[in-house]
């Protein structure tokens, strides 16, 4: 899965028409309140539908919809999950004398 980042001053139409042009599956837009709000506008370029996503669950989603001949069968599919990874508590105590 090949992505690509497009900051600052081309406008929307701009960036959706280089999208396009590049054979783009799906784009992920965020703009100032999208990004306080954490999430994005997800459009799929192929069926012209766009949708919101959280981007916590953003990369799932692409992983579970992308199309089977675009994944790299030599990873196993659980590399491309992200997992939130708790930390143990560290304690500490002071002996006193």
């Amino acid at each position: 899965m090949n992505a690509l980042i497009s900051l600052g001053t081309p406008s929307i139409k701009t960036q959706m028409k280089k999208a396009n042009r590049l054979g783009a599956t799906y784009v992920a837009i965020i703009g100032i309140m999208e990004a306080k709000n954490g999430i994005c506008q997800l459009k799929n370029m192929e069926l012209g539908t766009q949708r919101e996503v959280k981007l916590d669950e953003l990369v799932s989603l692409l992983i579970s919809e992308v199309d089977k001949k675009e994944l790299d069968f030599y990873s196993p599919m659980k590399d491309f999950v992200i997992e939130e990874v708790t930390r143990p508590e560290i304690t500490t105590s002071i002996d006193e004398k």
